[in-house]
């Protein structure tokens, strides 16, 4: 677990409540506090950083959210267990268009989604990052 892996679930929709996100949040932090011994100046620094975002993040939810914003998140949970729905059924789909490894047939049918999604709008959920 790392940060780049908290961004990518953010992005996918895969925290359904706060909690969750916190709780890799608190995983990464223990993971380097148990992983790096305070025996030198370097992994001091890092025990110290990691620290450090853990009461970020956690200030930054006490701060920022509406206590009732964590609730609600916990009352849609159980209501999506209990009709047994998906967390990313009306999360976006994201195509990324900048890769230039793509081959130019697979660029010509990014073109063409491109042209469907300005003219039909088939896919309201759809985004390209070009």
């Amino acid at each position: 677990m790392d940060l780049s892996i908290i961004m990518v679930n953010i992005d996918e929709h895969e925290y359904e409540t706060v909690e969750d996100m916190l709780k890799d949040i608190n995983l990464i932090v223990d993971n380097t506090l148990e992983y790096n011994p305070d025996n030198y100046h370097e992994e001091r620094m890092v025990r110290h950083r990691a620290c450090l975002l853990k009461d970020f993040a956690h200030e930054l939810v006490e701060r920022e959210l509406d206590p009732a914003f964590e609730k609600t998140c916990q009352e849609i949970k159980i209501a999506r267990r209990i009709r047994g729905a998906s967390k990313t059924k009306f999360a976006p789909q994201y195509i990324d268009c900048d890769d230039e490894e793509k081959t130019a047939q697979e660029k010509e049918q990014l073109q063409e989604q491109i042209g469907s999604r300005d003219q039909g709008n088939d896919h309201p959920n759809l985004f390209f990052f070009c």
